[in-house]
């Protein structure tokens, strides 16, 4: 089991923080003033903001009600969170959550544009956005919404894609968004969300699988594996073709995030073992993917 230590979880705490920061600073000062709507539950939020506005007559309805529903909607989900993912995933998702509901409510929206272009607007913010999710999952931590949903069904039925239930939300997002504003709002809201995922993706790899083979002297190694990150191994015992020495063959499966703790137990357990590294395998059966680590 990977033990994390205070220091490390107090980084994971800043890095949140920091993201929730930039990523409540994209919204407001690029999405919101273009009249976009953003991807997840921060989108569905400002549809549900519009639509409550409008149900009961409330034109001074302000846009920062919107990190107020954002909250709302993400509160069951933290009831879900707890019945999958490690406590400290948990708190950290919750955290995130609220800091960056309370960062969306204080930071002021634009009375003009801070860029006048569409395009530059919807780039700019879904490289930022990318950015700032992105910090937040390297964290090991989750802004809400979709990402809750999608992370349990992952864990529940691993065969199933976990962007398939954000993709439908999404989907759903942005053709009201073209149909109550024009298709126009809802093809740039979908550029923005396009963008904002592929760099998610480049940080996010909890969710990249990786196969190591692991040559080794060391005859308790996959113990030793197993004891550090709780994960199986495969072992055959072979002989080198130069040296003529007895030695083990691992194979194990990892994600690319428990790659550099790997490594490090390695090196410290035998300086002289053999590593090979393959990031985005494809593996079948029973390999079970982490999230919270």
């Amino acid at each position: 089991m990977i033990v994390i230590k205070k220091n490390v979880l107090l980084i994971q705490y800043i890095e949140c923080i920091f993201g929730c920061f930039l990523y409540s600073l994209s919204f407001n000062y690029f999405i919101l003033p273009h009249k976009l709507f953003s991807s997840g539950f921060v989108g569905l939020s400002q549809l549900l903001h519009y639509f409550l506005s409008q149900l009961f007559n409330l034109p001074e309805m302000g846009e920062n009600t919107i990190s107020i529903l954002y909250l709302a909607l993400n509160i069951p989900l933290f009831f879900l969170l707890y019945k999958t993912m490690r406590v400290s995933y948990v708190l950290k998702t919750i955290v995130t959550v609220v800091v960056q509901s309370i960062f969306m409510y204080i930071l002021p929206v634009p009375t003009q544009l801070v860029v006048t272009d569409r395009l530059t607007a919807v780039i700019t913010s879904g490289i930022l956005s990318g950015v700032a999710l992105g910090i937040i999952v390297r964290a090991a931590a989750s802004s809400g919404g979709t990402d809750i949903i999608s992370m349990y069904i992952a864990k529940k039925s691993p065969t199933l894609g976990m962007g398939m239930v954000s993709l439908f939300i999404n989907l759903c997002i942005y053709t009201v968004s073209s149909l109550l504003f024009g298709i126009e709002t809802g093809i740039y809201s979908a550029i923005y969300s396009i963008i904002c995922s592929m760099l998610v993706d480049r940080f996010h790899i909890q969710n990249i699988s990786t196969a190591a083979i692991i040559i080794t002297h060391k005859h308790d190694m996959c113990d030793i594996i197993m004891d550090a990150i709780n994960r199986g191994s495969t072992v055959w015992d072979a002989k080198g073709a130069y040296t003529r020495a007895n030695t083990q063959v691992i194979l194990t499966c990892i994600s690319k995030y428990e790659k550099r703790i790997l490594t490090r137990i390695v090196r410290d357990h035998d300086p002289q073992a053999f590593i090979i590294y393959t990031d985005q395998a494809e593996i079948r059966g029973n390999f079970i993917k982490r999230f919270d680590d």
